[in-house]
């Protein structure tokens, strides 16, 4: 995956393009841009041909771990990716940690894991988990694991930095797993550094 800038405004807006994302190749991605958020891997009341009867829609569907991570022993016995699993092999599919649609509650990230809240409750997910988890789902596009649930405002500086360590931890071991497993070759990794901290993202 490459990012091409087109122009940049004196603010630091950026107009741009994210190229070659993923098992397809040949597909883009233009910034700012927005994905087509999805439950469950599918859209709510469209089917396949419903969307592409709607014309420009979002070239990327987003996943959610919450709504997925539940049945990910399910698609690892399926070994075709939720893509296919839900007729969308066609679209370039981003699988992010936590559902946009909720709130997540804080404060129950660890050394070792991060929650999310599915269904059945909390589950923590470590890194091998989630590693697990993607070489069931086969997403083109994953967010790394972070520990990104405090607040820019009642997070102390302490607080942030130990959040970015524990990020840059996933992110090591994620990298890590991309270089050496197989099914995680040609996926692409977003990587959200310092979240709620402007310090800790310069």
């Amino acid at each position: 995956m490459k990012l091409i800038l087109r122009n940049t405004a004196n603010l630091g807006c950026r107009l741009g393009e994210l190229v070659d994302i993923g098992r397809h190749g040949n597909r883009s991605f233009d910034i700012p841009g927005c994905l087509m958020y999805a439950r469950g891997a599918t859209v709510p009341h469209l089917t396949k041909d419903m969307l592409a009867s709607l014309g420009k829609v979002p070239s990327v569907i987003q996943m959610t771990l919450p709504m997925l991570a539940e049945y990910h022993e399910l698609l690892d016995d399926y070994k075709e990716g939720i893509g296919k699993f839900c007729n969308q092999e066609t679209s370039v599919m981003f699988l992010s940690v936590q559902d946009p649609g909720t709130s997540t509650p804080s404060g129950y990230n660890d050394k070792q894991s991060v929650s999310i809240w599915c269904q059945g409750g909390r589950m923590k997910v470590s890194s091998d988990k989630f590693i697990s988890m993607l070489k069931s789902f086969k997403p083109d596009w994953f967010e790394c694991l972070y520990d990104g649930d405090q607040q820019a405002i009642q997070s102390s500086r302490k607080r942030n930095k130990k959040s970015v360590e524990r990020t840059l931890t996933y992110l090591d071991a994620l990298l890590n797993a991309k270089q050496t497993v197989q099914e995680l070759e040609n996926m692409e990794i977003f990587a959200e550094i310092g979240r709620a901290s402007c310090r800790e993202r310069v």
